[in-house]
């Protein structure tokens, strides 16, 4: 039944996908838009770009790359939703935006993703053949981990742990032992059980190795199931690690992202 109930889903964003309109995607600005083979794309972690997305990408613009933020999911991330299938609603928003822009502009596309970005960008990274005809050629990602379920269950994410609350007072869940299981059952969109290690030389990973919102060990997880490419290990938390990555790694960044558009 879990098998059957996710090609559904897939084949659901697939028609979704190709019902809507294309101007739909407009509302995001590559810059260096001229004719460009490759485009990078920086995954916000709430559906909304933050000064540090906007950092980056001002500063792979003056690299001349091509680059745009996928800032219109709306994710309403403030106010989480007590409801369990919420977490696969949030993935399937973000596949179905992404979708929409890599189908416009039809080149080649390198994400950059972290925290939630990082493991919506994961999640597409696994489903480039299936759901984007292989144009998805690397990844970036930062400071983000898997499975879902386990982070939306021990993060100390101040807003996560509120959602417990909320769900234990509706009696969804009576103790947190058993919340991990009860998210595992209802979140079908996995990046860990999509993961691809196959193509591990596409990836760069950069890990926070103090992080308690995004759990070490869920990063270390998510790296192992794709084969454990290459990476860094930066010794600070969440916060600071990813505004490190962004602002002082934007060589090793562009690094990458020059060495995978060299291989087409």
């Amino acid at each position: 039944m879990k098998v059957l109930k996710l090609f559904i889903i897939l084949f659901a964003i697939l028609i979704e996908c190709f019902l809507s309109s294309i101007a739909e995607a407009g509302s995001i600005s590559f810059c260096n838009d001229t004719y460009s083979a490759t485009q990078i794309i920086i995954i916000p972690p709430t559906g909304g770009s933050n000064i540090l997305d906007r950092s980056l990408k001002s500063s792979l613009c003056d690299l001349n790359f091509t680059v745009a933020i996928l800032d219109n999911l709306h994710l309403e991330f403030d106010n989480i939703k007590e409801d369990l299938n919420i977490h696969d609603q949030y993935s399937i928003k973000f596949l179905k935006a992404l979708h929409l822009v890599i189908k416009a502009e039809k080149r080649k596309t390198i994400l950059i993703g972290a925290s939630l970005g990082g493991v919506f960008a994961s999640l597409a990274f696994s489903r480039n053949h299936s759901l984007f005809d292989d144009l998805i050629i690397g990844a970036v990602i930062v400071a983000a981990g898997g499975p879902l379920h386990e982070i939306v269950a021990s993060s100390q994410l101040p807003k996560l742990k509120a959602l417990f609350e909320r769900r234990k007072r509706a009696g969804m869940v009576s103790q947190h032992a058993d919340y991990s299981y009860l998210l595992m059952d209802s979140i079908e969109l996995d990046n860990i059980k999509w993961s691809q290690p196959q193509y591990r030389s596409e990836l760069l990973f950069i890990i926070t190795m103090q992080d308690d919102v995004m759990p070490v060990l869920n990063q270390r997880k998510l790296l192992e199931a794709f084969g454990n490419p290459k990476h860094y290990a930066l010794n600070m938390g969440h916060l600071m690690g990813i505004s490190y990555a962004y602002i002082f790694m934007v060589s090793d960044i562009s690094e990458f992202i020059e060495k995978t558009i060299r291989k087409y």
